[in-house]
């Protein structure tokens, strides 16, 4: 675990003036396994005003660059670090100001605040390095907590997430439509942070991903009459840059799993949502985010009853902020909005299939992958990792995937 340097400069205007930090408690905030693009850091200071001589704690988050080399390079820090800390210092206060700039009072409040970032200790330079570090605040002691990921949202909580979704969405959305150069100065411009694969390893792990995916489908008789088209599908490498199509183009977080959001309980009942890791945020689709949500993060047993139901929501939330905003909403109607997911559905599937076989229903408090060795990423393709995905591959997985598959296929997604 890493010491933070320098730590009361970067949190100088959180802690305000006349005070000084005097203590600092750093532990690791999650296990294991739960966290991909970072190193993520609970800290518990303590604070004195120099005049009164009072005390006050403070908790925070600290997110760090990812530990090792291999991780850096495919996070593409060099981008991506920026990117998350432009979203909080440039992006969020954008919309916010867009918002009330047009009478709205209720503004966008579904993040954490930051405290303070850096991307070295060096004034001159723009290079991300390992003093690089994005302050936030702790929302685990106002009261959020992570939904375990074997589990997924159940309907209330995956209706409170989607209606912040569909603002998320639709406030740029509203700016891109009665601004456009306010938009792609304030807004667009950040949007271009994505992750980094070599050409040859996309190939080589769409091919060997795609012949995994195959071998389960085998196993359903209800899936099976698909594998051709799906087998189509997955031909592909996952795109790290979606297809941009108009009208519907705008800010997409394109990283929304369970563990990148919380959710805040009172008396059984979810009140508030956060949404957190902006690494990948990018100029896309909104069906994308909805799509990924969805199917890897809900609980089946409410898609089996609820995953129309939930889609409408979504929308009916989306036009409510376009309507409020003073936007035509002729558009994205209803009709166009799923013609949207129709398109959007095939670039999402593999994302998703993905992310339901080795990170959803992963093992918990165990690295997804093994450590790079003498710096050469773990060769995710070799007979020793697939022959210990197909040992350890959850069964709920297994029902998801299949679900997916039949879904997709129902409504003319394949």
């Amino acid at each position: 675990m890493s010491e933070i340097e320098q730590i009361e400069d970067l949190l100088k205007k959180h802690i305000g003036e006349n005070k000084s930090i005097v203590d600092v408690k750093i532990e690791n905030l999650v296990a294991p396994g739960e966290n991909y693009g970072g190193e993520l850091l609970k800290l518990e200071f303590v604070t004195r005003h120099e005049e009164k001589g009072t005390e006050e704690i403070h908790y925070a988050v600290a997110k760090k660059i990812p530990p090792n080399e291999f991780a850096q390079k495919m996070f593409n820090i060099q981008q991506t670090f920026k990117g998350e800390i432009n979203f909080y210092d440039k992006v969020v206060p954008a919309l916010q100001n867009f918002q009330r700039e047009n009478g709205v009072k209720n503004v966008l409040d579904c993040f954490a605040k930051c405290y303070g970032a850096r991307i070295n200790l060096d004034e001159n330079s723009e290079v991300v390095d390992k003093k690089a570090v994005i302050m936030l605040e702790n929302l685990h002691i106002s009261g959020f907590m992570n939904v375990d990921r074997h589990v997924g949202y159940d309907f209330e909580s995956a209706e409170l997430l989607l209606r912040d979704l569909a603002s998320l969405h639709a406030v740029p959305l509203a700016m891109k439509l009665k601004d456009p150069e306010m938009f792609e100065n304030k807004v667009k411009r950040y949007c271009v942070n994505t992750l980094h694969l070599e050409e040859s390893e996309k190939d080589k792990h769409a091919e060997f991903f795609s012949l995994f995916i195959q071998e389960i489908l085998w196993e359903s008789d209800k899936c099976s009459s698909f594998i051709p088209k799906v087998k189509e599908i997955l031909k592909a490498p996952i795109q790290l840059q979606p297809e941009v199509r108009e009208p519907f183009a705008t800010f997409s977080h394109a990283d929304l799993w369970v563990n990148n959001a919380m959710i805040k309980m009172k008396n059984g009942t979810p009140v508030a949502n956060k949404f957190v890791d902006f690494q990948i945020y990018t100029y896309g689709s909104p069906a994308s985010d909805l799509l990924f949500f969805l199917f890897t993060s809900v609980r089946l047993d409410v898609l089996k009853t609820d995953l129309d139901t939930l889609i409408n929501h979504y929308h009916s939330e989306f036009i409510k902020n376009l309507t409020e905003l003073g936007c035509d909403t002729t558009p994205f109607q209803l009709p166009k909005f799923k013609e949207e997911l129709a398109l959007e559905a095939k670039g999402s599937l593999g994302h998703i299939l993905m992310f339901l076989c080795m990170v959803i229903f992963g093992e918990k408090n165990k690295a997804l992958t093994p450590p790079p060795q003498n710096g050469e990423p773990p060769d995710m393709t070799s007979n020793l990792v697939r022959d210990e995905m197909r040992k350890n591959i959850h069964s709920k997985a297994k029902e998801k995937i299949w679900f997916t598959i039949q879904s997709y296929g129902s409504k003319g997604w394949l």
